[in-house]
């Protein structure tokens, strides 16, 4: 599997519909000098109101150099992990999260999982391979939210991100803080960050073919409660589009099959989707 399919599995954050945006509490005193200010802050704002569940209809399109498209849908399934936590003890970790995606048809019964830095391919029902993987993108979309702070400076930092380095900028017309650069070099790893929201807009870093830099970038942001999720994700190798991925039929904090979440018994769980899933119209934003 490609690592920028991979970088599209994982892919997620956060729709405004109408122009509808969280209304945030107010914010702690920060000092805004360091990458690791914007991680705490990323954590403070949403730690208990982050979903535990989220299932979603995912559409693929993938571009190779000449222009052809190849297009696909994954079901995916995120879950909060479930096992005790105490996090006023800071020597025990918080709950991290997991995703399954299954390839459609699900009759293939094919698919990949994800759990505590590591992935698992699924072929015909059975595990095939397993191998280490960190991803920034997931890291900042979903677990930046439920890991000590320390923890996810410490992953990011192994992800090749400075955060030592912090500067100001605009995108898209809103404030944001860019983490992993002084100026504007895009050609080094760094991560884009809404400062109203809090939210990654974009994400630069070395996921893609021969560890190449790869630009992410998400639109289109869905409230899913106290939580939300980024409805379109799309990837740029340069100016070049790669990978585009577009999330319907979100549902947050529904009841979940434990056994979904077992890699080794991929058929077991009864499975969110219910129904076969078709590629559905692209609606206007």
């Amino acid at each position: 599997m490609r690592a920028s399919n991979i970088r599209g599995i994982l892919a997620l954050a956060v729709l405004m519909f109408s122009g509808c945006r969280a209304t945030p509490p107010p914010p702690p005193a920060y000092d805004w000098t360091t990458g690791e200010t914007v991680v705490k802050a990323m954590f403070d704002r949403y730690t208990n109101r982050w979903f535990n569940t989220l299932t979603y209809v995912q559409n693929n399109e993938a571009y190779d150099a000449s222009g052809t498209v190849t297009r696909s849908v994954w079901l995916s399934a995120i879950r909060k992990q479930d096992r005790a936590t105490d996090p006023q003890q800071m020597r025990i970790p918080l709950p991290r999260y997991q995703q399954r995606i299954d390839f459609v048809p699900l009759e293939r019964r094919e698919g990949t999982f994800f759990s505590r830095d590591t992935q698992y391919l699924v072929l015909r029902g059975v595990v095939s391979r397993v191998m280490p993987s960190v991803n920034p993108l997931f890291i900042l979309t979903q677990e930046v939210y439920s890991e000590l702070p320390s923890q996810t400076v410490r992953r990011l930092r192994a992800a090749g991100i400075n955060l030592d380095y912090i500067r100001q900028d605009r995108w898209r017309g809103r404030p944001v803080w860019v983490v992993g650069t002084l100026s504007r070099n895009l050609d080094v790893p760094q991560f884009w960050v809404d400062r109203s929201d809090l939210l990654l807009v974009r994400l630069i870093d070395r996921s893609g073919p021969d560890g190449g830099l790869v630009d992410t970038q998400l639109s289109q942001y869905q409230r899913i409660g106290t939580s939300w999720i980024a409805r379109v994700i799309e990837t740029r190798d340069g100016r070049r589009l790669i990978e585009r991925q577009e999330l319907h039929q979100i549902t947050g904090d529904q009841p979940l099959d434990s056994l979904l979440f077992d890699p080794y018994r991929w058929t077991a769980g009864r499975h969110w989707y219910q129904q076969p899933p078709g590629v559905p119209q692209r609606r206007g934003d």
